[in-house]
């Protein structure tokens, strides 16, 4: 999540999935333009293609969401928007009801290979 605005009495953060987006769609056009390949060689393999891009498709419009969080003091609330390719939501908490809010860090073991960096995760819990 990254910072869209801060102020004295407001802060939203906003993701937005766009590796993940673009990743889904690349395998989707890579598995499509297989399947038109093998248009004129197998029914059967441009089946298989046809279908593994209709599953990825099906993912992206399950997983891929814009999230908003907005932290409003004077109107006292918490509101959560999420848009995604099936509609948006809002849901509202009242600001009392916040107990904390904190940044979680996540830190994943070191991968193996030449550069041999972990991979750390951050995200806001309310």
């Amino acid at each position: 999540m990254r910072l869209r605005s801060v102020t004295h009495d407001r802060l939203t953060l906003e993701e937005r999935p766009w590796f993940l987006g673009s990743l889904l769609i690349a395998v989707i056009v890579f598995l499509l333009a297989l399947a038109l390949l093998f248009v004129p060689v197998s029914i059967w393999a441009t089946l298989a293609f046809g279908a593994g891009a209709a599953l990825f498709g099906v993912a992206f419009v399950l997983v891929v969401r814009r999230t908003v969080v907005i932290l409003d003091r004077t109107a006292n609330a918490v509101v959560i928007r999420e848009a995604s390719l099936l509609g948006t939501s809002e849901r509202r908490i009242a600001l009392t009801q916040v107990i904390a809010a904190e940044v979680e860090t996540v830190t994943n073991a070191a991968s193996p290979g030449p550069s041999r960096r972990a991979s750390v995760s951050t995200r806001p819990v309310l």
